[in-house]
């Protein structure tokens, strides 16, 4: 379920708690070779090997799993990760005991000031009802100067903002009088609103770019279609399905579900 309110969506489902994730990530949470498998999107790669260099300290702020800290420190990167999710990060010990994971909340992280020359977020600060502020302030504390932060997430693209634009979102959510009651799950923020609050806090915004094409369009389609479009994203075996997916690619600055924002910190 998603309204609108101003120029972000919300998104009703489930609240995206530890319990929340622990119970999505439990299929692989005894996944010994998933790390290994997984490949680092050129998008983090690129961006991170152009401003940290190779041997930097690097944190993943809402790490899960831990294959993005496993592919850094495959990298070259000297790469921690903190997830509030414990059993998760206890699951990752077991299968991966050489990661250096722990258990933390990203707006209370457990480091000193100016630890790290680089910051990843992928798909973490849309999930906070009350905003990223916290989020933020913790990340500028231990990233150091002219360190780079990488903050991907869900935003309003061209066609989320021209179906706002067309009154095509409902503006309030109410359960049916049989349904169970939805809860909070994430916004689709406002791009420009996360740059300005970086350059704000003292960053150069590095790059904008917008990612994953095929999935804001299974987003943004009727119901029963966006499930065929989401099941065509989610099968990663077929060569066919993965060829569809970077072709369209070429649409993500008109329907991407992400953007990513690549910042310098200057002060």
């Amino acid at each position: 379920m998603k309204i609108i309110q101003g120029n972000q969506i919300i998104y009703y489902e489930q609240a995206a708690t530890p319990e929340f994730w622990d119970h999505r990530w439990q299929d692989l949470q005894e996944d010994p070779g998933r790390h290994t498998q997984f490949q680092l999107p050129d998008i983090i790669f690129n961006a991170l090997n152009a401003s940290v260099p190779k041997g930097g300290r690097i944190l993943e702020a809402g790490c899960g799993m831990g294959t993005i800290v496993y592919a850094l420190n495959t990298c070259g990167w000297r790469c921690t990760g903190v997830d509030f999710a414990q059993q998760t990060i206890e699951a990752i010990r077991r299968v991966e005991p050489e990661l250096d994971v722990l258990t933390a909340d990203v707006r209370r992280l457990p480091f000193p000031d100016e630890t790290f020359e680089g910051y990843v977020s992928i798909g973490v600060i849309e999930h906070f009802f009350e905003g990223y502020s916290e989020i933020f302030q913790e990340m500028h504390r231990v990233l150091r100067r002219h360190g780079t932060a990488l903050i991907s997430f869900p935003a309003m693209n061209p066609l989320r903002r021209m179906k706002k634009d067309l009154g095509l979102y409902p503006t309030t959510y109410e359960a049916g009088k049989d349904e169970e009651p939805l809860e909070f799950y994430q916004y689709a923020l406002d791009h420009r609103n996360v740059v300005r609050d970086l350059q704000n806090l003292g960053y150069s915004i590095t790059t904008i770019q917008w990612y994953e094409a095929w999935l804001g369009l299974a987003d943004e389609s009727p119901v029963a279609l966006g499930r065929v479009f989401r099941r065509i994203y989610n099968n990663r075996h077929s060569k066919v399905y993965s060829a569809v997916r970077r072709t369209f690619e070429s649409f993500a600055g008109l329907m991407g579900y992400c953007c990513q924002v690549v910042a310098r910190k200057d002060s």
